[in-house]
């Protein structure tokens, strides 16, 4: 083992070999570390202690700070309770200081842990040193950090510990606000001292130069306006503001006053107003010694009538047709009754402003925080109306989270208010949200026609008929309806909506079609519409309410929905909305269907469909079981221009709504166009309930195609390399490629092989082929081995290029010296036609009657 060193002291080390003075090793010159980590901390004394250079560990926390690297760490336990100051005052170093509670050890350490921090300190020392004071105990362990944001150069430094008490009401833990219960009217005055107050509970929330604070609290019985002051005591000779308050004594926020001065007093200190709502309040009172507040303090506190609107039902302040409110809902309480608006998101538990409203006669209420209103609101908000008693039942009446149209979440809604009744309005947020907001309430003539189904408690009924084509949507209309409380699907934007009522008789599956102007011009209602359905009305307590769940939730639900499997014989609710408004708002159609018992149908021709590249057709088609019972088996026939029917016996077991890609049998066409017609019948061996959605006539394709694939293997430089397939008339271009990719080194690069469907008719059956290299240095062979060719659906080679060499394919001799294709001068070769270009004749094997060629088509001029 080495022996001990001095700290900071530079050691030489040598490995030295007794065997052989060769093996002799020179370590070079150590320095001791020990201390530049917190884990080596070294112990600190009463009075002067020294810090070596801060060059190495980096292991600064700059937990309080930022910008450091290396630090010295320093440990002290207390010999009492008392104040410890650390200051490098005299050194002539540019220092910075921390102060952390090590006591749970090294790996502790954060913003919890911080008990002080200093920069510059003009105050103590001169502008660049250090000066930082704390509460301790002899229970800590604490941990002095130097680190070297601006020097690393070690230097002399102190440490004073004056023996001290703390106050009386130093731990938050011990206050009891009920003791203290204060409405408007009252008031209450306390005195004490802050010196050796401890860091308790809320110490993120101050700044490591705040040392301390002592604790005092009351419990406020209403809403109100709390005035604090610091009067009669030389407690802040600073304008710095000391007055906060926090809702617990381990509080993540500060309240900050709403007013403040330091003028009122007459004496310099200073008084704050805060516009708070019933609660618990504590009063954390500070000590910051380094800038000299500090000592004796009074605190005054009084309680006046609320300036600002209030957070309980019981205190809402008055609002009145056509009032602009500000308010804010910041350190307030969350007062929602249990039988809040129904939310989609986090629960509000931000505070809560409350407002009352009443009308003499019936009125069009609009309630608007939207910044595009012209509101001064700054956060997410949302609105909740409720109708009832305080202390009693209140019921949600309209609900809107997000506003259409409105920028930073804020919120607008519209609702019938009637005559006489009184209506609560609340203002809170999104989650834990909180902050600053307009609050407008607007009036209006009564909306016509009045919506008679406005609520689910009113539900209009839906009659379900059979989904044979034969049904007449029931005409609905969301003109005057109110705002209705936010879904699954449409968890944050404006609903205003109508409600519907049903039973399903002995059915349990049902369609459900809406319609719009988006879907037919006859109604007025635009930009889609949605549904959500319920198992009823939740008659409990609002019968506003629907009884959620949703069982079904449709956003952007225009045209026909097949809802979820229903129970049959009973009864269930849809709610069916848009975001309303001028030019949304309007009537629509509904219309409820129930399947027949047996209905199957094709419900698509996937295939043919167009210009198709061969003569043996045999359609896919998809079959869907219309009907209620499950499907195991139907007849499926197809003509082709009519002529003779092609009958398919299909079986299988298909559920409700479930479909299926059939493959019908394959016959043989003749080259022109044809008309497909694809239809069912006798489902599970019945007749068909439904016929009128048995068939799709009318297909059209064209057997006049051949499939040619375009297969290009570039050499390295694949970017010269670019070919067009010509039509008969060598101009009119029918496809292209190329460029293609340059590669790293010589080889073969297969491209993508390309595929088409080009037509086939007497006279317009001939097609060109021309590849270029635009270096004019062909595809082969000097950077790889590069070729062309066009084949058939069989693989087939149709065409290819005389490079192969005498043989007949890829596997071929090579060319001989000079063949490169396209040829190096001109570009274009001159082979082929008379256009110089590459030709096909198509198709591969022409119609029956007519000689089919070997090999098929070629110009005698491109074989070889």
């Amino acid at each position: 083992a080495l022996p001990a060193f001095t700290a900071g002291t530079p050691v030489q080390l040598t490995l030295v070999s007794t065997a052989d003075p060769l093996c002799t090793f020179d370590l070079g010159t150590f320095t001791d570390c020990c201390s530049g980590v917190c884990d080596g901390a070294v112990t600190a004394v009463i009075g002067t202690n020294t810090t070596e250079d801060l060059d190495c560990g980096a292991a600064a926390s700059n937990l309080a700070f930022t910008g450091a690297t290396d630090a010295r760490w320093f440990q002290f336990t207390p010999p009492g309770t008392g104040i410890l100051e650390i200051y490098s005052c005299g050194s002539g170093i540019d220092t910075r200081v921390t102060l952390h509670d090590g006591t749970a050890g090294c790996g502790s350490l954060g913003a919890g842990t911080l008990l002080g921090s200093n920069d510059d300190d003009a105050f103590q020392c001169a502008s660049l040193e250090s000066y930082v004071l704390a509460s301790v105990n002899p229970a800590q362990t604490i941990l002095i950090e130097w680190d070297d944001r601006w020097s690393s150069s070690g230097f002399d430094w102190q440490l004073d510990f004056t023996p001290c008490s703390p106050p009386a009401n130093d731990l938050c833990v011990n206050e009891v606000p009920s003791n203290t219960t204060l409405g408007v009217g009252g008031s209450a005055a306390f005195s004490g001292t802050v010196d050796c107050a401890s860091r308790d509970g809320i110490g993120p929330l101050f700044v490591p130069a705040v040392a301390g604070w002592a604790w005092h609290s009351f419990e406020l019985t209403e809403c109100a306006d709390v005035t604090i002051d610091y009067c009669g005591a030389p407690y802040n000779p600073t304008t710095i503001s000391t007055a906060f308050l926090v809702n617990g004594c381990n509080a993540s926020a500060l309240i900050s006053p709403d007013g403040s001065d330091f003028t009122t007093c007459g004496d310099g200190q200073q008084t704050a107003i805060f516009s708070l709502g019933a609660g618990t309040y504590y009063v954390p009172v500070l000590w910051v010694p380094a800038s000299g507040i500090e000592g004796a303090y009074n605190l005054n506190i009084s309680v006046g009538a609320p300036s600002t609107a209030c957070s309980t039902c019981d205190n809402a302040t008055t609002i009145s047709c056509g009032d602009i409110l500000t308010g804010s809902t910041v350190g307030l309480p969350n007062t929602l009754p249990p039988t809040a608006c129904a939310v989609s998101g986090p629960a509000s538990t931000g505070g809560s402003v409350w407002y009352t409203f009443s009308s003499p006669i019936d009125t069009l209420v609009t309630l608007s925080t939207c910044v595009e209103d012209g509101l001064g609101t700054d956060f997410d908000t949302r609105l909740s109306v409720f109708e009832g008693t305080c202390g009693g039942t209140l019921c949600c009446v309209a609900y809107n989270d997000d506003g259409t149209g409105c920028s930073l979440f804020t919120s607008r809604l519209n609702f019938q208010a009637t005559g006489g009744v009184t209506y609560f309005v609340v203002v809170h947020g999104y989650g834990t949200g909180e902050g600053n907001y307009d609050l407008f309430l607007g009036c209006g003539p009564t909306c016509s026609p009045e919506t008679t189904n406005d609520l689910c408690s009113t539900a209009e009924i839906l009659n379900p008929v059979l989904a044979d084509g034969a049904g007449v949507p029931t005409v609905g209309d969301n003109t005057c309806a109110g705002t209705d409380p936010n879904t699954v699907c449409d968890p944050f934007g404006t609903m205003q909506g109508v409600w519907y009522s049903f039973n399903t008789g002995v059915n349990e599956f049902m369609q459900l079609t809406l319609l719009t102007s988006d879907e037919d011009g006859s109604y007025s209602s635009a930009n889609g519409i949605s549904y959500a359905l319920y198992a009823g009305c939740d008659m409990s307590i609002c019968p506003q309410g629907a009884d959620g769940p949703e069982l079904d939730c449709s956003f952007g639900a225009g045209g026909t929905s097949v809802l979820p499997t229903l129970t049959p014989g009973t009864d269930y609710v849809l709610n069916v909305w848009n975001d309303g408004g001028i030019g949304t708002e309007g009537t629509f159609g509904i219309l409820l269907e129930f399947p027949g018992q047996n209905d199957a149908g094709i419900s698509q021709v996937i295939s043919p469909d167009g210009n198709i590249c061969t003569t043996q057709v045999g359609p896919v088609v998809e079959l869907t079981n219309f009907g209620a019972q499950p499907l195991t088996s139907v007849v499926i026939t197809y003509t082709v221009d009519a002529g003779t029917p092609v009958v398919f016996n299909w079986t299988g077991n298909l559920a409700y709504q479930q479909s299926e890609v059939v493959n019908l049998p394959v016959a043989s066409q003749a080259v022109g166009p044809h008309t497909l017609d694809v239809s069912t019948s006798l489902p599970n061996g019945v007749a068909d309930e439904i016929p009128g959605n048995d068939a799709i006539n009318g297909t059209a394709f064209d057997v006049g195609g051949e499939e040619v694939n375009v297969v290009i293997v570039t050499d390295r430089w694949g970017s010269e390399t670019t070919w067009t397939l010509y039509a008969g008339d060598g101009v009119t271009v029918v496809a292209n490629g190329g460029p293609y990719t340059d590669q790293g080194a010589a080889g073969s690069y297969p491209q993508a092989v390309e595929t088409f469907c080009l037509p086939v008719a007497f006279f317009a059956n001939t097609y060109y082929f021309l590849v270029e290299d635009v270096f004019g240095d062909g595809m082969c062979c000097t950077y790889g081995t590069g070729s062309w060719s066009l084949t058939n659906a069989a693989g087939g080679v149709l065409l290819t290029d005389v490079f192969y060499g005498s043989g007949t394919g890829p596997d071929a001799a090579p060319p001989v010296t000079g063949d490169q294709s396209p040829d190096l001068a001109p570009l274009s070769p001159g082979y082929g036609d008379f256009l110089g270009l590459h030709k096909i004749m198509l198709p591969v094997a022409l119609a029956p009657g007519l000689p089919t060629p070997t090999p098929p088509a070629i110009e005698s001029s491109e074989c070889g």
